[in-house]
């Protein structure tokens, strides 16, 4: 959950703080999720949303969304000129926990020599390469999306130049 070859981390909460946070609490249940051959998409998004809230000290939220935006206020109310606002150090959003979730859970399942279908556990065939998929919902409303684009071209920029 915090990181592997196939899961992706978590900024700024590593394996040892989540290893102290179960140990300590002796919180076992939300890993069992994972382990337990017969586990649904469903347990396994709920099971890793609950930890990541653990994780970043909001269990009493009920979703990430929701700590999301709290965090999101703090982190600007805290924000300064001399400081930068880093988007990828806020919690991940609920749909890109549920595909974090699929994918530890093929992970741990492969380890315990159950193989599950990759394409069935947040994975995809692009262009006959296997790669995660990283949410199921838009970033953005088009009508936002449409609204931001740089001068460079009609058609977008593709250079990293652009500001």
């Amino acid at each position: 959950m915090t990181g592997c070859d196939t899961v992706s981390a978590i900024c700024r909460h590593g394996k040892r703080e989540a290893f102290n946070m179960v140990h300590k609490k002796r919180d076992y249940d939300l890993l069992d999720t994972f382990t337990y051959i017969g586990s649904t998409h469903d347990e396994a998004k709920r099971a890793e949303e609950a930890f990541i809230l653990k994780l970043y000290g909001a269990s009493s939220f009920e979703t990430l969304d929701d700590y999301r935006y709290i965090a999101y206020k703090r982190a600007i109310g805290r924000s300064s000129l001399s400081s930068t606002f880093r988007l990828e150090c806020l919690p991940p959003t609920s749909a890109a926990a549920k595909q974090h979730s699929y994918r530890t859970c093929l992970t741990v399942q492969e380890w315990m020599s159950n193989p599950l279908p990759p394409a069935e556990w947040a994975w995809q065939f692009q262009d006959g390469v296997l790669s995660p998929v990283e949410t199921d919902i838009a970033v953005a409303p088009d009508t936002l999306l449409n609204m931001i684009s740089c001068r460079c071209k009609p058609d977008g920029c593709r250079s990293m130049t652009c500001s």
